[in-house]
């Protein structure tokens, strides 16, 4: 297994839900409605729900980006962030939260979609795939 070096920002995990409860007093986060899949009555279809990223082996803020790609490959929602970390201190073992919450996307086609984190223009591990289908 290779690790990234310090300072190069690890992403380990991306999660897409419907919604995200913030405990105030201990900064915990509950996820609810946890999903890889929409079956829609006809497209497009719109949805709005949450994506939850997991960055470790930050020293430093660092310019991210999280990227929804369509089946054919395109990226139809980019959104650019500076990841300030949530700790008092920026840390190579602190896991930092990313939320962000996405209203009333359109999935214009069947097929899977694709959650990508983005350290500047080098992509992150941790994609998350959503599959949209059609009810028969």
């Amino acid at each position: 297994m290779q690790y990234p070096e310090i300072g190069q920002p690890d992403c380990v995990s991306i999660v897409v839900c419907d919604s995200v409860i913030e405990d105030k007093r201990t900064n915990k986060k509950s996820l609810i409605g946890l999903f890889s899949g929409i079956l829609a009555e006809q497209l497009p279809v719109r949805r709005s729900f949450y994506i939850v990223a997991s960055i470790t082996n930050m020293v430093k803020p660092s310019p991210l980006k999280i990227k929804i790609v369509d089946p054919s490959r395109a990226a139809v929602f980019v959104l650019d962030l500076t990841a300030k970390p949530d700790a008092p201190e920026f840390s190579e073992t602190h896991v930092h939260d990313i939320v962000v919450d996405i209203q009333g996307f359109e999935f214009k086609q069947q097929g899977v979609y694709t959650v990508e984190l983005w350290a500047g223009d080098e992509p992150l591990l941790g994609n998350r795939h959503v599959a949209v289908m059609l009810k028969e």
